[in-house]
This record gives C-alpha cells, structure tokens and sequence, in this order.
C-alpha cells in the first residue's frame, strides 16, 4: 500500500504578525474610524514638491464635531516630520474639509498636504487620535513612494 509521505515540518509556520500600526491603512481612533484613501504628488504655492493625503473620517461619537478636534494627520520622510504645505489653486485639494462639523455616523472625506524634503525617499503616513492617553495608541499607517505617485 502507498502511504503518503507525512509532512517534513509538523509545527505550524509561524510568521510574526506586525503590530496593525504597522501595516493597516484603516483604525478605530477612539470614537472615530479613519481609512487613508490614497495620496497625490503635487506642488505647493511655491512649486516645491507636496503629497496630498486623502482620508476618510468616520464620526462614531455621540457628539456633531470635527475631524480637526479628533484626529491627527503626520507624515515623515527620512525618519523627520515633514511640515505642513500651503496649496493653492488645486481643484483636487479641500483645505477646509477638516474642520467641517458632521453628525454622528457620517463619514466625510478629509485631506491633508505635506511638503516633502524630497521625491525619491518613502513617505510614512499615520493618522492617529488627537489627543489619547493609551500607551500604544492605534494607528492608520500608510507607506507611499513618491516615484509610484
């Protein structure tokens, strides 16, 4: 009789699961759900280089607020945070968004603009809950290249 040969390795490969922050676009922040849409490479008023991030902000709260108030939007390049950019006259950016007031259970779509140091380095993104006492809070973590953009 033919038996089949048993398996060489009996215990179950185990690969090590990232902590979420490390590979989830989307989080629950407390009352607030966000998910990072995507990004758009771009310029600011000055013609530097910018990326634009888009995210979707859920109001989970029993409270009409803002996305201003809840959450927090940063972006790193090299391993530094990169500042704030200053777009104007750009259709696809909605500086304003963020400080909408919505109801609870509405989703709106937010973006915020960073100026790169430069376009070739990965950009880290991460929302996270704006003011949060846990120790290791959760996070929607993003990671673009900008020459893919």
């Amino acid at each position: 009789a033919n038996t089949p040969e048993p398996p060489t390795s009996v215990a179950p490969i185990v690969t090590p699961t990232p902590e979420p922050a490390e590979q989830a676009n989307a989080a629950d922040l407390g009352d607030y759900h966000v998910e990072i849409k995507g990004t758009t490479l771009t310029e600011d008023y000055e013609g530097k280089p910018a990326i634009i991030v888009t995210y979707a902000w859920t109001n989970n709260s029993e409270e009409t607020t803002s996305s201003m108030t809840s959450v927090s939007c940063s972006a790193f390049q090299d391993g530094v945070e990169l500042e704030t950019a200053i777009i104007t006259g750009n259709d696809a950016y909605d500086s304003e968004a963020f400080m909408k007031d919505v109801r609870p259970g509405t989703t709106l779509d937010v973006q915020s603009a960073f100026l790169l140091s430069n376009t070739t380095s990965p950009i880290e993104i991460e929302v996270g809950e704006w003011i949060t006492f846990d120790e290791n809070p959760p996070i929607a973590y993003l990671e673009v290249n900008p020459g893919d953009l």
